[in-house]
C-alpha cells in the first residue's frame, strides 16, 4: 500500500507473489493516478538558509544517514555514498538518482527532529542525534 496523505489519495497493491516488487508497484501507480512524471533534476529553489536546520545525523538503532550542506545544496551521506538532495520544497527533498525521497520534521524553532525516509510504500523514521 502506497499513501499520499497531502494528496488525499492511495494505491493498494495485492499480488500472491513475494518476488514481486508491490510496494515499488503501488508507488508506480500512485505517481500515475497522481499525473507525477519523472522527478526534475533541478528542483525548486528554497533559501539555503534553511539548510542549517537540517544538516546532522539521524538514526534508527545502527542505520545513520548524515546530512551535509555542499555549496548551496544538501547531500545524504549514506555509508560511503553521498547522494545529492533535490528540492520538492523546503521540506520535501528526492534522493537524486532514486525513487527515494526525505522529508524533514521539524520542531517549533525550526529546527529538523526527525528524517523521514519513503522508500516504495515505506517510511522510516530517523531520530536526529544532539
Amino acid at each position: 500500500m502506497c499513501i499520499r496523505d497531502r494528496k488525499r489519495a492511495a494505491v493498494v497493491g495485492l499480488t500472491n507473489s513475494d518476488g514481486v516488487d508491490s510496494p515499488g508497484l503501488a508507488t508506480r501507480l500512485l505517481k500515475i493516478v497522481l499525473g507525477v512524471g519523472a522527478p526534475q533534476t533541478d528542483g525548486v529553489v528554497v533559501d539555503p538558509r534553511v539548510f542549517e536546520n537540517y544538516t546532522g545525523t539521524y538514526r534508527l538503532m545502527d542505520f545513520k544517514i548524515e546530512i551535509v550542506r555542499e555549496q548551496d545544496r544538501l547531500v545524504a551521506k549514506i555509508g560511503e555514498r553521498r547522494l545529492p538532495l533535490v528540492p520538492e520544497s523546503a521540506r520535501d527533498y528526492l534522493i537524486a538518482g532514486s525513487e527515494s525521497e526525505i522529508a524533514f520534521e521539524t520542531d517549533g524553532s525550526g529546527r529538523a527532529a526527525e528524517l523521514i525516509l519513503r522508500e516504495g510504500a515505506t517510511d522510516v523514521y530517523l531520530s536526529r542525534l544532539k
